[in-house]
């Protein structure tokens, strides 16, 4: 496996961060890994979920087992999804209606198939195939064609026929199960790659025949 350019080192009796230019070990049994700004995330062989790095609950630098059985995780904020398809998340905004930003994970949907969370917003794919989200939607990064500075507390229908999605730096990529990507939310940098620099509160179509999950 290749690092995130965190390592650990005993120093002195404490601990510390280097940078790394080189691939290093970090962990062994993997299954998936995720990576965001700040911050790492695994699901082991063991169906364990991983995280370390900077993540919403503090910072760790080295992999912490926090929760079991699982089948798809997300390394911004803590967000998984059980072999049992309960999705369940703590931190903020975790998408019970409450806005409540504690260490306790709650269960939030069920039928859940793989979530993503981006920064302040999370996207979730049902077993249907429907696309939800909520979190922070100043950007239009949930699609839902608005925008507000209020947090979306509770997931809101976004659209059908999602094989997979990825939730960026305030704005959402998604391919639907005909190969077709889209994408909304922040474009500043040209990100959804639609020929503009203009934000989108609402999924525009980018391409075709995208290799399906």
């Amino acid at each position: 496996m290749i690092g995130d350019g965190l390592v650990s080192e005993e120093i002195m009796g404490g601990r510390r961060t280097e940078p790394r230019d080189y691939p290093h070990p970090v962990m062994e049994g993997i299954a998936s890994v995720f990576a965001c700004d700040s911050g790492s995330a695994a699901i082991g062989e063991d169906g364990a979920y991983y995280r370390w790095g900077m993540g919403d609950m503090g910072r760790t630098t080295t992999p912490s087992r926090i929760f079991e059985d699982v089948t798809s995780v997300s390394a911004n904020y803590w967000r998984a999804i059980k072999s049992d398809g309960t999705l369940w998340a703590r931190g903020f905004a975790p998408g019970d209606g409450s806005g409540r930003n504690d260490s306790n994970p709650i269960q939030v949907m069920e039928n859940a198939k793989y979530v993503s969370a981006g920064r302040n917003h999370t996207m979730v794919i049902l077993n249907d195939g429907t696309l939800w989200g909520w979190g922070s939607n100043h950007a239009g990064q949930l699609g839902n064609g608005e925008t507000s500075d209020e947090t979306q507390l509770t997931p809101i229908l976004i659209m059908d026929n999602v094989a997979t999605v990825s939730a960026g730096f305030e704005f959402t990529l998604a391919v639907k199960t005909d190969g077709s990507l889209w994408g909304w939310g922040s474009n500043g940098n040209g990100q959804l790659g639609d020929g503009t620099t203009t934000d989108r509160h609402s999924p525009v179509h980018i391409l075709d025949n995208v290799m399906l999950p």
